[in-house]
């Protein structure tokens, strides 16, 4: 006879997380509007994420006690989930997958699989000839578990070798390039790192029966985190992956704009020919610029140039650039070929590293926000 169903607050804002995951999955997955290899990935990360939550959760609620032999059904989906991530950051950083890589990484999953199907098959159709000690069974399950996490933190490892190798090969600012942004992934990998460790130290207390009430509450508030996750993992990794094609556009219609033939009158100033060059070749695009590199480029001294800067333009070198950036912003923001582009996508197209640090800059020397003004002037 099955028990009473186990519904609380905490199991349905789970299966709320795995419905909204499988969706966003399928939806992605099939799409044809998010159709590409990283998204191809992403799709099967909240996927897998989703399958693993579903599957404790139907013997969390006691839907599973109709069927005696559910727990058994068990897929280790968690053994794809870090794998397909990382094949996710690979391409969408556009390098290239090795196949032989792959293959070792999906191979913990299916010798994973082979062994839980060999058990299911022995308890349906073998038990009669031949016992498995349940001690053997259960100490297999722990294996699993700890493997699982130690895979995980591996790949953690690979996916940051390879983020932080990207960064390195990309640090240097070029008006070809538009460089991804990576931060988000690292955010990611700490999130993940965290709940593995919050994820060994429930094993840990299930295994040995420790603080049966800490081990309640553990495993809702991992499952949670693995909502939050799912959650955060699709939105993020479709947001990003559109603001980097609409900057890539942006970007391919400002190269082409630039003009390098005009040239300084010789009666003008250094500052002059500086402040022409910055422009005409859109320097202040580069978000990392600094008066250190500036001044470098133009082989001045930083103390130089920054006083050439006040005395000229009644301002400090960040202000001056910042003017620049919203002159580039105000340009695009009132021209109807931007009009399918987010302002956000425009404001790190003008040189700005930040949302906040672009409201704050533009509401600051316009008086107004960047959506009024854009209303104010395509009206």
């Amino acid at each position: 006879m099955s028990q009473e169903l186990n519904f609380n607050i905490f199991n349905i804002l789970i299966i709320s997380g795995i419905i909204q995951g499988l969706i966003f999955g399928f939806v992605v997955l099939f799409l044809k509007k998010y159709k590409s290899t990283p998204n191809k990935y992403l799709a099967q990360v909240v996927i897998y994420l989703s399958l693993s939550n579903l599957y404790y959760w139907l013997i969390d609620t006691n839907l599973s006690d109709n069927y005696p032999y559910y727990e058994h059904l068990y897929i280790p989906w968690s053994l794809l989930v870090l794998p397909m991530y990382y094949f996710y950051v690979v391409t969408y950083l556009k390098y290239k997958l090795k196949r032989k890589e792959t293959f070792y990484l999906k191979l913990p999953f299916v010798v994973s699989l082979l062994i839980h199907l060999s058990l299911l098959i022995h308890l349906l159709f073998l038990i009669d000839y031949f016992q498995v000690p349940t001690r053997i069974r259960h100490s297999f399950y722990y294996v699993e578990e700890y493997f699982s996490i130690l895979f995980t933190i591996y790949l953690i490892y690979k996916i940051f070798k390879i983020v932080k190798k990207y960064e390195f090969e990309n640090s240097k600012f070029s008006i070809t390039l538009v460089p991804v942004n990576t931060k988000w992934l690292k955010q990611l990998l700490y999130f993940g790192l965290l709940i593995c460790i919050f994820w060994s130290i429930i094993i840990f207390y299930s295994q040995y029966n420790i603080n049966s009430l800490f081990k309640y509450n553990g495993k809702y508030f991992l499952w949670i985190s693995m909502s939050i996750l799912i959650y955060w993992l699709g939105y993020l990794g479709i947001y990003h992956s559109g603001i980097f094609a609409q900057r890539q556009n942006i970007r391919s219609y400002n190269v082409q704009n630039i003009d390098s033939s005009k040239k300084p009158n010789l009666k003008y100033s250094r500052f002059e020919e500086i402040d022409l060059a910055i422009k005409n070749n859109k320097l202040y695009l580069n978000p990392n610029l600094s008066l250190d590199i500036l001044a470098n480029d133009f082989n001045l001294s930083t103390g130089y140039l920054s006083q050439m800067i006040n005395e000229f333009t009644k301002t400090n070198f960040s202000n001056y650039i910042n003017k620049l950036r919203i002159g580039k912003t105000k340009e695009m923001l009132s021209n109807n070929e931007y009009t399918n582009y987010t302002i956000i996508a425009i404001a790190l197209e003008a040189g700005f590293n930040s949302k906040s640090a672009f409201y704050n800059t533009f509401k600051k020397e316009m008086g107004k926000s960047p959506s009024e003004f854009r209303n104010e002037n395509l009206s």
